[in-house]
């Protein structure tokens, strides 16, 4: 320690501009060197995030593709949907799971197409016999007969209507999918 009685004030406030001088540039030194690590630790960060995040998306992926072979279409969709909302900059992944979205849309749907052709005919079937039904009812004059066959077949024919555009929707759909296909 240095005695203040035996200097100058020249001498002293040299002295205190020095020390001072000496604890700014380690002060300046060590935030440097703390921003130089910061920078640094953030770099692998960074790099060891993107490489779990492209690990857990391959997982999505596989899982997707385990699903799609069990036939478990809408747990495929939801998980793609997964990997695209949470896995954003997995590009790789996500341009694999297209073709993967569109089969699996295009199974589910043509599965819909079946379920909805075999409850068009089983209705279809069914208007057309309580038709034959109303129809005879009014050729006897059975009114009452009539309506009750008219309000069953005004109800098949709703459902009718409604399944038929049902089939349409999944004609379309699985037409333009097969199109989008062709496209990659």
């Amino acid at each position: 320690m240095v005695c203040f009685s035996t200097l100058s004030c020249a001498k002293v406030r040299k002295f205190h501009l020095f020390r001072l001088f000496i604890a700014h540039f380690f002060v300046t030194l060590h935030l440097r060197m703390t921003k130089k690590l910061i920078i640094i630790l953030s770099a692998v960060l960074f790099i060891v995030a993107c490489g779990n995040t492209n690990n857990k998306a391959k997982a999505l992926l596989d899982e997707a593709r385990l699903a799609l072979d069990e036939r478990r279409y809408d747990d495929v969709l939801a998980k793609i949907d997964t990997l695209r909302n949470k896995y954003p900059r997995a590009i790789e992944e996500r341009k694999q799971a297209l073709p993967l979205w569109q089969k699996a849309e295009l199974l589910r749907t043509q599965d819909e197409l079946a379920v909805v052709d075999s409850l068009l005919a089983v209705v279809g079937s069914a208007y057309n016999e309580v038709r034959q039904l109303q129809n005879q009812a009014d050729k006897s004059g059975d009114q009452e007969a009539w309506k009750r066959h008219n309000r069953t077949a005004n109800q098949l024919k709703a459902r009718k209507d409604s399944l038929q555009n049902r089939f349409d929707v999944a004609c379309a759909k699985i037409k333009y999918i097969h199109k989008k296909q062709k496209e990659i």
